[in-house]
């Protein structure tokens, strides 16, 4: 018999797999993390482009437009049976809330539940300001979505709290 034949032994494949175990431990939560402010960011883009013809459209008629067809902005998305709301396919949504008291867009991701707004230049409260909200209600993400809110807020506590952390600032 050859003596000479060399292979892993059972410990060596385990000592192994528990170390590509240890690493995707670690990784996992950096990758979600970095996914979530990816999504967060294009919310912002989004926002930022809706709130630039809300801006337009009053300039143009002295009001906000109601709803998304009225602004001079092509969201490709899916249209909802709501007119002031576009579906974000796979995403999430994207809104117009224009009422006495305040006027602002937001969008919001399903998934992983974050919010940003941008109050209008012309709102009764809260004029140009932006807010970024969670759900506390996600307990996977909450963390994350809560350190993302902070760090863009400059904020350590939520401004509002109850069933949506909002940070306005």
């Amino acid at each position: 018999m050859d003596q000479n034949k060399q292979a892993f032994t059972l410990i060596e494949l385990l000592v192994v797999m528990l170390i590509i175990s240890i690493l995707a431990a670690v990784a996992l939560p950096q990758y979600q993390s970095s996914v979530i402010k990816s999504r967060y960011s294009s919310l912002k883009q989004l926002v930022k482009a809706a709130t630039d013809a809300q801006e337009a459209y009053y300039l143009a008629n002295g009001e906000y437009a109601s709803d998304w067809d009225g602004l001079d902005i092509d969201l490709k998305y899916a249209k909802s049976d709501v007119s002031s709301y576009r579906s974000i396919r796979g995403y999430g949504y994207c809104a117009n809330k224009i009422a006495e008291e305040y006027s602002y867009v937001f969008c919001v991701t399903t998934r992983h539940y974050i919010a940003y707004a941008k109050f209008l230049a012309h709102s009764a409260t809260h004029a140009g300001k932006q807010m970024c909200t969670t759900y506390p209600n996600q307990p996977v993400y909450s963390t994350i979505l809560e350190k993302i809110c902070k760090q863009e807020s400059g904020l350590s506590v939520a401004t509002e709290t109850g069933s949506t952390n909002k940070y306005i600032w």
